[in-house]
């Protein structure tokens, strides 16, 4: 197992990383971004250590392991990071926002880093707490928008379907992974997976063309959205790889193997693609025109 995948490198969220030495310049301005959100939610110290705490039970009981901070590390640490957060997202969605300070200590590749250790699965807040103390935010001026619109903003350029964020499917998001989740899963219009299929043994592309079956690249913006017509032609949506595509693909299979055993596309889809990509490159599905995998 890869371990990098899961392992956070910039910024630590939520208690698996929480002691990690080597995020001491984000944790200590993770104290400013504190104080800038309790400026922006007009709201006191007092009283968002309160929502916090009222919370802390449920909170502990999103982890899977037992959390051996004590309460006040505890509400301390989940108020830090969702305030962080809470700042950081709408800095994103309001350049106009960042400061010079910003600017110093957040570098272009903390930026990029950082957007890749938000969507670890052991680096998550849930997202119920993070939209709680948004509402403080919320009330305060018309021109923020509801916690998942910005959290659709930061991660838009992952919702390649274009889902609506007012969408039936983001009503119990989890946390940021599931969120990235639901980008990916299908229209709900389309025929749900079967609880008890899986995926068995299948032979790899080059000998499925040898044996008639056709391949042929799809327009879908799904990439989950693989379709047989008669004939012997599979359709397949473009799937590019980059040095991201693994963190990506363990963590969203970590997530369905926890959470979703009975709806497990992921995990489906990337054994799909494992079994047809045995052989030495595929050069028969790659070096083509209309190729169905690239390589960023």
């Amino acid at each position: 197992m890869n371990e990098e995948a899961y392992t956070p490198q910039v910024i630590s969220t939520g208690p698996f990383h929480h002691d990690n030495k080597n995020f001491q310049i984000l944790e200590k301005y993770k104290v400013r971004y504190l104080e800038n959100f309790m400026r922006r939610a007009r709201t006191n110290l007092e009283n968002l250590v309160r929502i916090v705490k009222a919370l802390e039970t449920e909170i502990r009981q999103c982890y899977a392991e037992t959390i051996e901070l004590d309460s006040d590390e505890f509400v301390t640490m989940i108020l830090l990071d969702a305030a962080f957060i809470i700042e950081y997202f709408l800095r994103d969605m309001f350049p106009v926002q960042w400061t010079n300070e910003d600017r110093t200590v957040i570098k272009p590749w903390i930026t990029a880093r950082m957007q890749l250790d938000f969507l670890l699965l052991e680096n998550q807040l849930p997202f119920f707490i993070l939209n709680d103390l948004y509402q403080l935010v919320l009330v305060t001026d018309s021109m923020y928008r509801p916690f998942i619109e910005v959290a659709f903003h930061y991660f838009g350029f992952l919702n390649t379907q274009n889902k609506p964020s007012d969408s039936n499917q983001f009503n119990q998001i989890i946390h940021f992974v599931d969120l990235i989740r639901i980008f990916y899963l299908p229209p709900p219009d389309l025929s749900e997976r079967q609880p008890d299929s899986r995926v068995e043994k299948i032979y790899c592309a080059t000998k499925l063309a040898e044996a008639g079956l056709t391949f042929k690249k799809s327009e879908s913006q799904c990439y989950l959205k693989l379709k047989y017509h008669e004939g012997g032609v599979l359709e397949i949506p473009r799937f590019t790889i980059d040095n991201t595509t693994e963190i990506f693909a363990r963590n969203l299979m970590a997530l369905e193997q926890c959470h979703y055993p009975t709806q497990a596309y992921i995990i489906d889809y990337f054994l799909l693609l494992d079994f047809l990509c045995r052989t030495t490159l595929q050069i028969s599905l790659r070096n083509t025109r209309d190729s169905l995998l690239s390589f960023a």
